[in-house]
């Protein structure tokens, strides 16, 4: 029987399920595709057109306005681009393409532990670009929390309900 379910998986997911396992747990992991084939595996590939440590402003307000969806005239713009970088891309095929927006929290500080209504859920989401590099320690402070451990570190800058999510609230009539 499964004690633990991890519905994502992308890095973050990926880890939780493998730190969730490593602690004894019975772990299932969902994803729509392979695990490791969304966003986590397009990082590899992302042609930005701009810095985005450079310009965090403009680049946030490009992906407010962007739809999730693309065109082959999209590719073959970005494409040119990317042979105008790196000139061998030139001549080579592009295998795939894709639109997608990296969801974030409204202060760039990803929701992380139990869920303030719905007993037995837990998250670990809104990293933005920084999935990555937060994985091992958002991971790492998930799992203490599920296991009812001394956490890792202070788990309530992370909290679903610190006020700048609007947690939906049910009404029991």
């Amino acid at each position: 029987m499964t004690d633990c379910i991890v519905v994502g998986g992308g890095l973050i997911g990926m880890l939780s399920a493998r730190m969730l396992h490593d602690q004894g747990l019975d772990v299932t992991l969902l994803d729509r595709q392979e695990p490791g084939q969304e966003a986590s595996w397009a990082g590899g590939g992302i042609l930005s057109p701009l810095y985005p440590w450079r310009f965090p402003d403009p680049v946030t307000k490009l992906a407010s306005l962007t739809q999730a969806s693309t065109t082959e005239a999209a590719a073959q713009t970005f494409h040119a681009a990317a042979a105008r970088l790196v000139p061998a891309l030139v001549d080579l095929p592009i295998e795939k393409h894709w639109a997608g927006l990296r969801p974030g929290s409204p202060q760039g500080i990803p929701y992380i532990g139990p869920h303030p209504e719905v007993e037995g859920l837990f998250v670990n989401a809104g990293h933005y670009r920084n999935g990555v590099v937060m994985s091992i320690g958002a991971c790492r402070l998930l799992t203490d929390l599920i296991m009812g451990q001394s956490p890792i570190c202070d788990p309530s800058p992370y909290r679903i309900d610190r006020g700048d999510f609007p947690v939906r609230r049910h009404n029991a009539n």
